[in-house]
């Protein structure tokens, strides 16, 4: 292809640059939990095996041994016991757009060495690199969809914030099997048609149309608000569209029974393996509508939209400027209010372990119109242009860092916070202590004093845990504590008199040890902290220890933990064990008093 414009340069960096992100870190290759299909993918996947290849959508009696070798997630929750059978959590949408790779890899697999069990390498790399192809489609026509309205020059920036100054590039190139490159490719398509059915309506633009929003919403049930693009598209006054509506009813009434035929599928599937036509599948998850989280999935440190893609408020600034433009406005803005409205009403509003807010990336199709109209405005000016490109390129850096972090570099997905946030700013130095922070939210003492150490237990003398003193695992001496599964040691009380300390927190620190190390954060064993008043507890800390524990070895660990603002005479020190199969010992538990900043 000759690239003779800036807009398809822009295109293929962009491309460029999420090729390079998916050979960093291959997920087709990557073991378990971290590869291709596994997680949410896998819930998604699991239609093709389940009828091309094990034909038992009902029983689905071969999940446990592809569970048993693959290890797509900690536990199965892709598919739940419903009467004599089970059901499917997802809806099978992204199936279908997976069947031509996933005929490549069962291909392959049959003509090579790999098992053909539908989760082998060969599955895995065709679903990752065929979701790849889709991310090009969708830039590829997001390019096309802005070159209508808006000048090459203007296309190319937007191209470039989208594809990799947003967590659509790492949606578009690591997790690129999820739901939401998918669905922002079939957004980019669907306002390609809805442009063509404006300016030339035809039956045939409303059957693509009508098709387009059913495979949306089969993919995701929510997204079956995409229909208000063809609806609002180049929206000139409600009587000129009611007028349009009339004299096209025949598109209309085609493009809807489309998009009925495609939801069909789901309800024959339904019918099939429980008896009903419709199951909710989500179980006790659902929406607040009249309570939605929008402080949180906009601003929350653990998964708010403009803290992890903070070139995205470029996009909300720009629905001032494409004010101007009300064909183009009305659509964007309305869908914007009501999307985002439903995805913050979500009650699981942080959308498992994601980068950002998965939920809102495939509105960057549509988002990209207000963001080109920012950008149009300021690039008139020579000044303004210099702030363009430097907010522009300190936002593509720092999405490209945090990328990194996510997947390599400290940042939790599930567990960020303030402190934690702040911490991993630009830093490509993180301990595994500063993991803490995750829990406590608190951050350490700058150079600290210890001003006396309180209390000492090396488990060697007898004491009021000599029920769980262990004699055959310890770091020094013969003993250790032993906290077995869903178990909590004794409270370790010191008693604390303010007027006679010159402190202002402790730093809390000992041996640890597992045989194996639990990995789910639900489960993980919590040192806690605790200051008391009278007998009642005011304040009650923690921090999840295996976070930087290691199978069978010892690990010297500790945290900091400042005193509350209320007054209080007791500090209280116990291990709480969440686990339900893994043991931890410790050794050598210490309290010291700090003086610090």
């Amino acid at each position: 292809m000759k690239i003779n414009n800036l807009s398809s340069l822009a295109w293929l960096i962009s491309c460029l640059f999420l090729i390079a992100a998916a050979c960093w870190y291959p997920k087709w290759s990557k073991p378990v939990w971290e590869a291709t299909l596994s997680w949410d993918v896998s819930g998604y996947y699991w239609y093709l095996p389940t009828y091309l290849i094990y034909q038992d959508p009902q029983q689905m009696e071969f999940k446990d041994s592809i569970l048993e070798k693959y290890q797509p997630s900690w536990e199965f929750y892709q598919a739940f016991p419903y009467k004599e059978g089970y059901v499917m959590k997802y809806s099978m949408g992204l199936a279908l757009q997976y069947l031509p790779f996933f005929a490549a890899g069962h291909v392959w697999a049959s003509l090579s060495d790999y098992p053909a069990d539908g989760f082998s390498f060969p599955y895995q790399a065709a679903i990752h690199w065929g979701s790849l192809l889709i991310a090009f489609w969708g830039l590829w026509l997001t390019r096309l969809n802005l070159r209508r309205y808006f000048r090459d020059e203007v296309a190319a920036l937007v191209i470039l914030l989208v594809g990799i100054g947003t967590n659509y590039f790492n949606y578009a190139s690591i997790d690129a099997a999820l739901t939401h490159n998918y669905l922002f490719t079939l957004y980019a398509l669907l306002i390609w048609l809805s442009i063509r059915w404006h300016e030339k309506p035809n039956a045939k633009y409303g059957l693509a149309i009508g098709l387009v929003v059913g495979l949306a919403a089969l993919t995701r049930p929510t997204d079956i608000i995409v229909g208000l693009i063809p609806l609002l598209w180049g929206w000139n006054g409600l009587r000129a569209r009611l007028d349009l509506f009339r004299k096209r009813r025949l598109d209309l009434g085609i493009a809807a029974l489309a998009a009925l035929a495609v939801g069909a599928f789901q309800l024959i599937y339904w019918k099939s393996v429980s008896g009903d036509w419709i199951v909710y599948s989500y179980q006790d998850q659902g929406f607040s509508f009249l309570h939605p989280h929008l402080l949180d999935v906009f601003f929350s440190y653990k998964k708010g939209w403009l803290v992890y893609s903070p070139l995205l408020s470029l996009a909300i600034v720009g629905f001032l400027f494409l004010w101007r433009r009300k064909d183009l406005f009305w659509v964007a803005f309305l869908f914007f209010i009501v999307n985002t409205w439903i995805v913050s009403a979500w009650d699981v509003w942080w959308y498992g372990g994601s980068f950002g807010q998965r939920a809102m990336v495939q509105s960057y199709a549509l988002l990209a119109f207000p963001m080109a109209a920012l950008v149009e405005a300021g690039w008139k000016l020579w000044w303004s242009r210099v702030v363009l490109f430097s907010i522009l390129l300190f936002g593509i850096a720092l999405n490209l860092f945090q990328t990194w972090q996510a997947h390599a570099g400290g940042l939790d997905p599930e567990n960020m916070n303030r402190a934690y946030y702040w911490k991993l700013f630009f830093n490509t130095r993180v301990t595994t202590t500063d993991q803490f922070l995750m829990d406590s939210n608190v951050r350490p003492f700058r150079h600290p004093k210890v001003v006396e150490t309180v209390f000492f237990r090396d488990f060697e003398s007898p004491g009021s845990d000599s029920l769980q003193i262990s004699r055959d695992t310890a770091f020094s001496g013969n003993q250790s504590l032993k906290i077995g599964p869903l178990s909590r040691s004794v409270f370790y009380s010191i008693p604390y008199q303010p007027d006679l300390k010159k402190a202002n927190g402790v730093h809390v620190s000992g041996q640890f040890f597992g045989y194996k190390k639990e990995w789910d954060i639900w489960k993980m064993g919590q040192l806690h902290v605790a200051f008391a008043q009278s007998g009642t507890t005011i304040y009650d800390n923690l921090v999840r220890v295996p976070r930087v524990m290691k199978s069978r070895h010892w690990v010297e660990t500790g945290a900091d933990f400042r005193f509350p603002t209320e007054p209080f005479d007791e500090i209280r020190v116990y291990f709480d064990n969440l686990s339900e199969v893994k043991t931890v010992y410790i050794d050598d538990l210490k309290v010291e008093l700090l003086h610090g900043k």
